[in-house]
């Protein structure tokens, strides 16, 4: 069984659309966790850094043994220096990654976090290069689909007409 991991609860945005699509798949389920991801607005950085740690901690360890876990959105994490071999390898872990920071500092926690997971995905070759060029060597491109309907929508040329655009 796949625990999809979606740290934002809200039904707005295309997150939403991009779960509820992949619960669509065979053996796919969402992780029902009491814990909500919020922004942390703490002053103090190495409290925000346990807050994620914290919020991590109770999402992997809500997925049952044997399975596997894929957190939709995963940049935040990676920030946590402390975060153990433990937690990530208590179940196959596959990350979604949607930027690569800039920064020697962010890069080595970046490369710590991503060497404790199974798989990392991006959703450009762009993003996959940078991570390729940091050294990181369990990473693979899906290109972000839309999940949109877009049935409803004229072609090209009849949008253009209906609306007195020329074609040039």
């Amino acid at each position: 069984m796949i625990y999809l991991i979606e740290p934002n609860k809200s039904k707005d945005g295309h997150f939403h659309n991009w779960l509820n699509t992949l619960l669509k798949a065979d053996n796919t389920v969402s992780l029902e966790c009491e814990y909500v991801f919020k922004r942390f607005k703490s002053f103090s950085p190495i409290r925000t850094v346990f807050d994620f740690y914290k919020a991590i901690s109770r999402l992997l360890n809500a997925v049952p043994k044997g399975n596997i876990a894929h957190i939709l959105y995963a940049d935040m994490y990676y920030k946590i220096p402390f975060v153990n071999n433990k937690l990530l390898s208590r179940n196959k872990l596959i990350v979604t990654m949607h930027s690569c920071p800039n920064g020697y500092i962010k890069h080595l926690l970046l490369k710590n976090f991503c060497k404790r997971v199974n798989v990392v995905i991006v959703n450009s070759d762009y993003i996959r290069n940078k991570y390729l060029s940091l050294g990181i060597k369990n990473v693979v491109t899906i290109s972000h689909p839309s999940f949109q309907d877009y049935s409803d929508i004229l072609p090209k040329g009849e949008l253009k007409k209906k609306y007195g655009i020329p074609d040039d």
